[in-house]
C-alpha cells in the first residue's frame, strides 16, 4: 500500500489468490441488505458503534473499515484502537491505502464485502480515519468520499444510512446546523436511496435542521429518522 513512494509496504489483502478469503471474494457481487452507517468525520465513529450495540445488543457483530481519506495507519487511530477494547468494534477493514487493520483491501467494494462475508459482520460503519482535508468550496473536502461510499453500498444491495454532520457550535456559518459538506454529499453526490439519522435534539435546532432540509429540497429525496 502507498504504491510507488518511498513508503510503499507490503500488505496481504483480502484479495489475492493467497488469501484465504479469495474464493469467498473471486465471485460475490452482493453484500445482502447489510445495514451500513457512513460517518464523514473519524470522530462520529465513536457515537455510531455505541448506539449500535446499546439499540441492537451486544453481540451484535460491528466492522469498522477505515478509508484512505485521512491518516493511513489504523495505528494512528486512539479511537478506533479504544473502541475494539470496550468490544464496540469486533474487527477493523483498511481500505485503499490505508493499512494496519485486522484484514487490508484494495478497495471500499472488495472491504463492504469482506465485511459481510468473511468476518459476518452484522452492520457496518465506515469511515476515514482521523484528519480531514477541506478548502471552503463546494467539493474540496476528502469528506466527499461519504457519498462515494453510500453509491457503493447501494449498488452492492446494502442498506444505505448516512450520519449527517451536525453542529450548533461551530462559529463557521457553512457548519452551523447541517453542514455544507453533508448537503452537498446529498445533493450531489448521492445517486441513489439512503436513510438519514437525525440526532435527538432541541425542538428550535430540529426546526432549524428541516428549515435547512426543506431550502435544498433533500427532506424530499430521503428518508429521515
Amino acid at each position: 500500500k502507498m504504491r510507488y513512494t518511498p513508503f510503499q509496504i507490503r500488505c496481504q489483502t483480502a484479495e489475492e489468490e493467497t488469501s484465504k478469503y479469495h474464493e469467498i471474494l473471486k465471485e460475490l457481487g452482493s453484500i445482502g441488505s447489510i445495514p451500513t452507517v457512513v460517518c464523514e468525520l473519524h470522530s462520529m465513529i465513536a457515537p455510531v458503534v455505541a448506539g449500535i450495540k446499546e439499540t441492537a445488543g451486544n453481540n451484535t457483530k460491528v466492522a469498522y473499515i477505515m478509508t484512505d481519506g485521512g491518516a493511513l495507519p489504523a495505528s494512528f487511530s486512539r479511537l478506533s484502537w479504544a473502541l475494539q477494547k470496550e468490544e464496540l468494534i469486533d474487527s477493523v477493514i483498511t481500505c485503499g491505502h490505508a493499512f494496519g487493520g485486522d484484514i487490508e483491501c484494495i478497495n471500499i467494494y472488495s472491504a463492504l464485502c469482506v465485511a459481510k462475508k468473511c468476518v459476518n459482520a452484522d452492520v457496518i460503519v465506515v469511515s476515514m480515519g482521523p484528519g480531514q482535508a477541506g478548502t471552503s468550496t463546494r467539493y474540496g473536502f476528502s469528506g466527499i468520499e461519504q457519498g462515494i461510499t453510500i453509491n457503493a453500498i447501494y449498488s452492492l444491495g446494502g442498506i444505505p444510512i448516512c450520519a449527517p454532520r451536525i453542529s450548533f457550535f461551530d462559529p463557521r456559518d457553512r457548519h452551523f446546523g447541517i453542514s455544507h459538506h453533508t448537503i452537498t454529499i446529498l445533493s450531489t453526490v448521492v445517486l441513489g436511496d439512503c436513510i438519514v439519522v437525525l440526532p435527538e435534539m432541541g425542538k428550535d435546532r430540529l426546526e432549524f435542521i428541516k428549515e435547512q432540509l426543506s431550502l435544498n429540497s433533500l427532506d424530499r429525496r430521503y428518508i429521515f429518522i
